[in-house]
This record gives structure tokens, C-alpha cells and sequence, in this order.
């Protein structure tokens, strides 16, 4: 597996374990009403699990699964520039209750999330072809 793809899951399973560990203290909260600022942690749970988790797994493991053509896996710097917007929008999220001009900050981090992904898309089209497309040029 390459490093890249190491990081990729690595991250995901720590996105994994604080976004269980968040829901797990809202939904300890909706049963026994303990800390009302339990709820501040909601975008974050959600965040943190969706696209923490899901999305950082599926690119992880599209970067290492995705057809080679040649020796390189493509744009592997907007590979890992994706890797770092996502990560800094996951904790701008985070942050956000936290910051003056809250919505402010939660939207800078959606951007940086939405950046992420757009810069993968670019990583990852060269190495999408049709089936049965010869690949020599």
C-alpha cells in the first residue's frame, strides 16, 4: 500500500474514534441531560464521521486502487494537497463553535473540504478510463 494511502486510512480511523466518541457523548446527554455543551459537538460528530471517516477511507484506498498507466499514480501533490484541505476543513469545523464569527469559520472549513475534493477529482481523472480503451498513445 503506498504511504500516501497509509495516511489516507490512518486518518480515517482516528476521524472514526473521536466522531464514535462525540455521538456517544450526545446521545449519553439526550438520555441523561448532564452538559448542555455536548450539542456543540454535533457538526463536528457529523464532520468527523461522514467525511472524517467515510470519505478519507474511500480516497485512501481509491489512490492506491485506481489503475496505474506508467510508473506514477498520477498528480500525487494534489493527492496529498487533498489529504491536508481535508484535515484543515475537519478541524476549522471543529473550531468553529469555539471562534468569534462562528459561521464564518464553519464555512471556510466546508470550502476547505469541498477544495479537497475537487483537488482528488484532478489527481485521480487521468487515471479513470473506459473499459477497453487502449491506454498507449
Amino acid at each position: 500500500m503506498p504511504r500516501l494511502s497509509v495516511w489516507y486510512v490512518r486518518a480515517s480511523l482516528v476521524y472514526l474514534g473521536l466522531g464514535s466518541t462525540f455521538g456517544a457523548l450526545l446521545l449519553s446527554h439526550k438520555g441523561i441531560p448532564w452538559a448542555g455543551w455536548t450539542w456543540t459537538l454535533l457538526p463536528s460528530h457529523m464532520d468527523w464521521v461522514l467525511f472524517g471517516w467515510i470519505t478519507l477511507l474511500a480516497t485512501g484506498i481509491g489512490y492506491w486502487i485506481l489503475p496505474r498507466f506508467g510508473v506514477r499514480r498520477g498528480r500525487e501533490r494534489w493527492a496529498w494537497a487533498a489529504f491536508y484541505l481535508m484535515n484543515g476543513g475537519l478541524w476549522l469545523v471543529f473550531l468553529a463553535p469555539w471562534l468569534p464569527g462562528e459561521a464564518w469559520w464553519f464555512a471556510v472549513g466546508r470550502g476547505l473540504e469541498t477544495a479537497s475534493v475537487l483537488a482528488f477529482v484532478y489527481h485521480a481523472w487521468p487515471r479513470v478510463k473506459p473499459l477497453m480503451v487502449s491506454t498507449k498513445q
